[in-house]
C-alpha cells in the first residue's frame, strides 16, 4: 500500500505482486471528496455510495479511471445491484461472474485461490441477523488480495 496526497477521494493505492500487476486506487466513501455530499440512492454518496465507490476501485485496477463521482453521474439516481455484473462486462470489458450465494464460492479456500489469481472480489455484507462492525443495513466492499494466511486486503 502506498500513501498519496491531494487526491480526490483516495489516500492510497495498492499494487498487486504478480506478473500482471494492477494498481488500485483505494477510494473511500467518507466525506473527504468532492463528490461525498452529492445525492445518491436517497441519501448522499457518503451514506449510500459504497457500491459505486467499490466499482470505481475495481475499475482503477483495470486502467479504467472513473471516480465514484463520475460513476454516480453515469448511474444516477442508482445503479441497480442486479446489473453490476453486466455493467462490468458490457460497459467496461471486465470479465466477471455474478454474485454467488453458495457455500462453495464462499469458502476460505475458494476466496483465497480467486484472490491469488489477481482478480478482485466485490462483496456485499448484510446486517442479518443483527447489525455488525461493517454495517447497519448492507455494505459493498472489495477484496483485493490475500497474504495466504487467511487474511485479505479489503477496501
Amino acid at each position: 500500500m502506498q500513501e498519496v496526497k491531494d487526491k480526490d477521494g483516495y489516500f492510497s493505492t495498492f499494487t498487486t505482486e504478480d506478473k500482471n500487476k494492477k494498481v488500485y486506487k483505494e477510494y473511500k466513501q467518507n466525506g473527504y471528496s468532492s463528490w461525498s455530499n452529492l445525492e445518491y440512492w436517497g441519501g448522499t454518496m457518503t451514506d449510500n455510495g459504497c457500491g459505486i465507490t467499490a466499482i470505481a476501485t475495481i475499475l482503477s485496477g483495470y486502467n479504467k479511471n472513473y471516480t465514484p463521482g463520475e460513476l454516480r453521474k453515469k448511474y444516477y439516481p442508482v445503479l441497480d445491484n442486479e446489473k453490476i455484473s453486466k455493467e462490468l462486462s458490457s460497459t467496461f470489458g471486465i470479465t466477471n461472474s455474478d454474485f454467488f450465494y453458495d457455500t462453495e464460492h464462499l469458502s476460505n479456500t475458494y476466496i483465497e485461490n480467486h484472490l491469488k489469481s489477481n482478480r478482485p472480489i466485490l462483496i456485499c455484507v448484510w446486517n442479518k441477523p443483527k447489525n455488525n462492525r461493517w454495517t447497519t443495513s448492507s455494505h459493498y466492499m472489495v477484496l483485493l488480495a490475500t497474504d495466504g494466511l487467511r487474511k485479505g486486503l479489503c477496501f
